[in-house]
């Protein structure tokens, strides 16, 4: 179940960020350890509003949703609802409480609150309610993977920031396929794809490789191996850089950053089995 229940990752390819709100340690622990086996990342927690309202206001920017308990000792969770909504609007916001009084479900909605939950909840009831909250598609029956004559697409990185490698990899691996490797150059790219070419499918390089032309860098591995495909990305989309691309042996190419969409797109285009 848990590898079904997953929300994925957001379109800038990284994890939903949660905090936790809850005066009960243990409640903490279980909501946050809910939260992540369904895919998101917990970036803080409180045990009351007091203590909450500070954090929030440094992760402010980062928070993509608040778990809150509503009877809470000190500022209760429908006297924190608008100090939060104040700080940040766009915080999606899901009320909790072991007490479900109408008027309290009610005046919490009525305060910026999207959902709200019964304790105690089961995990399936917070994967419903986050689809809901974020727009979701359901990755057990929706998600596209991809996979080349029946096996996970293997896929190899030739990225020279890590920050985009890994967003790459999270994004890649939330589409079922394989991670071959990972290189920061044009030259240790080589040695790699030598030995590995016959579990690659596809190679995803930057063209602004520190050691060399990645242009010339394309066509060199189409030398080498014919049949792997590439795809080119650069973070400047222009009708040059696509035309080089494709006469050098590019099956494609992208503007980097990428989302999720336009990578599944991109690949699946290229494996659309």
């Amino acid at each position: 179940m848990d590898n079904i229940l997953n929300i994925g990752l957001k379109p800038n390819g990284k994890p939903y960020n949660f905090f936790v709100i809850d005066d009960s340690k243990a409640m903490v622990k279980m909501i946050s350890a809910a939260l992540a086996g369904l895919g998101g990342e917990i970036i803080g927690s409180a045990l009351n509003g007091q203590e909450a309202l500070p954090l929030i206001e440094q992760l402010k920017d980062q928070i993509d949703c608040i778990t809150c308990d509503i009877n809470m000792p000190g500022m209760d969770g429908i006297t924190l609802l608008p100090r939060i909504r104040s700080i940040n609007p766009q915080i999606k916001i899901i009320m909790i409480s072991a007490m479900g009084h109408a008027a309290n479900k009610t005046k919490a909605k009525i305060l910026g609150a999207k959902h709200f939950l019964m304790k105690p909840f089961q995990k399936e009831q917070m994967y419903v309610v986050l689809k809901e909250l974020f727009n979701l598609r359901d990755t057990s029956t929706n998600q596209k993977m991809l996979s080349c004559q029946g096996n996970p697409l293997g896929v190899f990185i030739v990225e020279t920031a890590a920050v985009n490698a890994t967003i790459l990899k999270n994004l890649l691996v939330s589409f079922g396929c394989k991670i071959i490797g990972s290189v920061l150059s044009g030259s240790d790219a080589f040695a790699e794809i030598q030995m590995l070419k016959n579990q690659i499918n596809v190679i995803l390089v930057d063209v602004n490789l520190p050691d060399m032309n990645g242009m010339d860098f394309i066509a060199e591995i189409k030398k080498l191996a014919p049949a792997l495909n590439i795809v080119a990305f650069s973070g400047e989309y222009t009708p040059d850089f696509i035309r080089d691309a494709k006469i050098c042996g590019a099956a494609s190419a992208l503007k980097m950053p990428t989302d999720k969409d336009t990578l599944l797109d991109t690949l699946s285009a290229i494996y659309p089995g």
